[in-house]
């Protein structure tokens, strides 16, 4: 998903009208549209914004739906846990990627024996208060000074409530998410689920689901957004509307070494690592159909793509993190509405035909 090892923001934005009312133990269903109504997920493109063509080679680069790339499982796993769920440590680990990579880990069912290394070399405090694969800086790990920085409380370790069964994607990156009780979300990077229900991470933090959802919150994607912002979920595929921003992941072939609002940063190793950054678009970047085209002139022929389509117009995509070679909608694990876990021909026409419509928002 994203790599192999891994300016202010105006005090305004977070003085917002929350949209979002807790007032259930399970705070957070899946129905429910998280940040506020101010948040840049939520508001709709202004009609004094202007669209330009920044990176001709978006049009064509191949998109697709984070559903349809197994066994990768770039999708996020998004579970909402209730007061009666237990609490449960997150614990620290520097091998939590690299042991899933090598295959001496597995992102859960590991082995008793396993499961002890695990611990063994795991610890109650994370080292770094942001996000250790974010920067500011394309030759160092750099981050800004005004982002919501995480408490590591060295006794007891931090805890949060998952539900039983809650699993992170098997893929490398394991991402997994909760949203808990009182209305934070915990999103975990590279988390592995132990048979006590533990989580151990190589990074994790608890982000307001009440917030904006911009880089200041500290998320686990590169761009410090959260990583939630944006999935595409079941119940929406179910309503058939999708209103808010899309979150999409890109290639290094598409990025450049800059960052604008809601993000924060982007890839601490953006030009060291392969491939590096070799594009023009800055992370946090808003992609959309400009109002002045036709939806129907598209010939869209899936409620999938037609949904997509209606959301890119009103609210656009934002690139959040770093993909692979292609660009991805994320679209939360576990949805399976309109046949979205499968890869389908006209479905992917259809995205393939949004991509060449859409232009980058200023």
């Amino acid at each position: 998903m994203r790599r192999k090892k891994r300016r202010r923001i105006v005090s305004a934005l977070r003085r917002t009208v929350f949209v979002l009312c807790f007032a259930c133990a399970g705070a957070a269903p899946a129905s429910m549209r998280v940040f506020s109504v101010g948040s840049p997920w939520n508001v709709p493109i202004g009609p004094s914004s202007t669209f330009v063509v920044t990176e001709p080679n978006v049009s064509r680069t191949y998109t697709g739906l984070s559903t349809w790339l197994l066994p990768d499982t770039t999708s996020v796993p998004i579970y909402t846990a209730s007061a009666a769920d237990p609490l449960q440590s997150v614990l620290y680990n520097a091998n939590a990627w690299n042991n899933v990579a090598n295959r001496m880990w597995l992102r859960s069912g590991n082995s008793a024996a396993v499961e002890a290394q695990i611990l063994a070399t795991s610890k109650d405090v994370f080292p770094s208060p942001g996000n250790i694969y974010s920067s500011q800086s394309a030759g160092a790990w750099v981050l800004p000074s005004y982002y919501d920085k995480l408490v590591n409380p060295a006794n007891p370790p931090a805890r949060v409530r998952l539900p039983s069964g809650a699993r992170p994607a098997a893929g490398t990156d394991g991402p997994l998410v909760a949203f808990q009780p009182d209305g934070t979300v915990f999103e975990a990077y590279a988390a592995i689920v132990l048979s006590t229900g533990q989580v151990v991470a190589l990074q994790y933090h608890l982000t307001d689901a009440r917030g904006d959802g911009s880089g200041y919150a500290n998320g686990t994607a590169a761009s410090m957004l959260p990583i939630y912002a944006g999935n595409i979920r079941e119940s929406e595929l179910l309503a058939g509307s999708i209103n808010h921003a899309m979150q999409i992941l890109a290639p290094a072939s598409l990025l450049d070494t800059q960052f604008v609002l809601p993000a924060l940063a982007f890839d601490r190793g953006a030009l060291t690592e392969t491939p590096p950054y070799s594009g023009h678009l800055p992370m946090g970047a808003r992609l959309a159909i400009p109002p002045s085209v036709d939806l129907g002139s598209l010939k869209l022929t899936t409620a999938v793509g037609k949904m997509i389509a209606q959301a890119a117009q009103k609210y656009g995509f934002i690139v959040a993190n770093r993909g692979g070679s292609g660009i991805t909608i994320l679209v939360e694990a576990s949805a399976t509405a309109l046949g979205v876990n499968k890869y389908d021909t006209n479905t992917n026409r259809d995205i393939q035909t949004i991509m060449t419509a859409v232009k980058t928002v200023r």
